[in-house]
């Protein structure tokens, strides 16, 4: 009787604060630095159709809003061209040794995995589509090349 009670109390409570203007958080809305931004800055360009597209961003710095957008856009321009195509190398070490007699026997174990990944892209007529500033002062900015036949491989 007494978990039905706790029960039912409970969901009245559930229900009432759904009435005070308590809702679930929406997970659609693209946040950043506390602020909602546009949604090709969260989703990458992926919702911009007509063409390729790629977002990059640069912190706010002493060297000017100038060079922000070139880091920006370099940024993007990079993402855009892992798109098209992408060398990936990869190489895995693994070194074990033991040393010692008995039960001054000690093991030692090493691993190492290193990946490099090359983008050899001519991106004629890439442009800078939108940009967006946060209010930290971060510049997203959105490059584009809306004829994809403009790349050459």
């Amino acid at each position: 009787m007494k978990k039905v009670l706790a029960t039912t109390a409970l969901a009245f409570s559930l229900l009432g604060l759904t009435g005070c203007g308590v809702s679930a958080p929406d997970f659609n809305k693209c946040m950043m630095d506390g602020t909602q931004a546009p949604t090709w800055v969260c989703d990458g360009g992926a919702e911009t159709e007509g063409g390729l597209f790629a977002v990059g961003s640069a912190e706010k710095s002493a060297l000017g809003i100038s060079f922000q957008r070139t880091e920006a856009t370099a940024s993007a321009r990079d993402a855009l061209a892992r798109q098209i195509g992408v060398k990936v190398k990869n190489m895995f070490k693994q070194f074990q040794a033991t040393t010692g007699v008995g039960d001054a026997q000690t093991a030692d174990k090493a691993t190492q995995n290193v990946s490099k990944q090359v983008a050899s892209q001519t991106l004629a007529g890439s442009k800078v589509v939108k940009t967006w500033r946060s209010p930290t002062g971060t510049m997203y900015v959105l490059v584009g090349m809306p004829d994809p036949k403009q790349f050459k491989q």
